[in-house]
């Protein structure tokens, strides 16, 4: 036996009927709340690839000295990932 969906079956949870909607009162809160998460997503990024390319350097440091070799190619690689993740 089929039930009738409700028209509120189609949104999730934490879904407004309004999906979108941004009322004149609140828009200058979702803009602040925007810019801040934009700012931090672009903070955490550069933080990110200084941090890859120091451990590089780092790393690259250690491999041309042969006993640090075991240490410095897993910190250059791990700065490599880092960096690349941080660009994509």
């Amino acid at each position: 036996m089929l039930r009738p969906q409700s028209n509120q079956a189609n949104h999730k949870s934490g879904d407004s009927i309004m999906n979108g909607f941004t009322s004149c009162i609140t828009w200058p809160f979702v803009a602040l709340w925007k810019l801040l998460a934009f700012i931090l997503t672009l903070t955490g990024r550069l933080i990110g690839a200084i941090l890859g390319l120091v451990l590089m350097i780092v790393g690259g440091i250690l491999i041309v000295t042969v006993i640090g070799a075991p240490i410095g190619i897993p910190l250059a690689a791990f700065g490599a990932l880092l960096a690349i993740r941080s660009l994509f």
